[in-house]
């Protein structure tokens, strides 16, 4: 199991204070089983309040992680969850602690302009979307439009049961460039309504 960033620093720091505290007996954590392994994950992130599930439908499973679900991916082996439980888990942590860091920076940049912490909701909000933006771009519309003729197949039910492609429908459409500060790009259609003076 592949432990990295924050969440491996935390973990090897809480391991040591839980288990080997005035101990001297040594222990290799990754030399312990996989089943084990997961276990302490799984109590290092209860004191973190990430609760991790592994659950089991009709011969697959699957895993439940805070307010994430693999609801559209399931796994063949309880081992197959758990590391992909896993892998969410250390990001989610490491993405968590990451924004904490940037929001306590904030803070700290205010208390130095202003001489008070920010405490207002607004504040904290505006540094919450300025991390997210950061992190994930934020999207611009650009001034850039094209027509497209899009083509979509024309289908008839036979009343049979079965059905078949009888044409085809052309739609003019108008699309307009978006631009992401991370520098994608992406057209978008656009409703188009005419407004005729009659």
């Amino acid at each position: 199991m592949k432990l990295q960033g924050k969440f491996k620093d935390d973990f090897f720091e809480w391991f040591k204070l839980k288990y080997l505290k005035g101990s001297h007996t040594f222990i290799i954590f990754e030399d312990l089983p996989q089943s084990a392994q997961f276990g302490l994950i799984q109590e290092f992130a209860d004191t973190k309040g990430l609760v991790v599930t592994i659950k089991f439908v009709s011969a697959e499973y699957g895993f439940k992680l805070d307010k994430f679900e693999s609801k559209s991916r399931w796994y063949k082996t309880r081992q197959e969850a758990q590391i992909k439980a896993l892998e969410k888990l250390v990001e989610l942590y490491n993405q968590k602690q990451t924004a904490k860091a940037f929001i306590d920076e904030k803070q700290h940049l205010h208390f130095k302009k202003h001489g008070v912490y920010a405490d207002t909701n607004s504040k904290i909000a505006e540094w919450v979307q300025e991390y997210h933006d950061k992190m994930e771009g934020y999207w611009t519309v650009t001034n850039n439009l094209r027509w497209l003729i899009r083509t979509t197949p024309i289908m008839e039910d036979y009343g049979d049961g079965s059905s078949g492609c009888v044409g085809q429908k052309e739609d003019k459409v108008l699309q307009q460039m978006w631009q992401c500060s991370n520098g994608e790009q992406e057209w978008k259609d656009v409703e188009v309504v005419f407004d005729y003076d009659l």
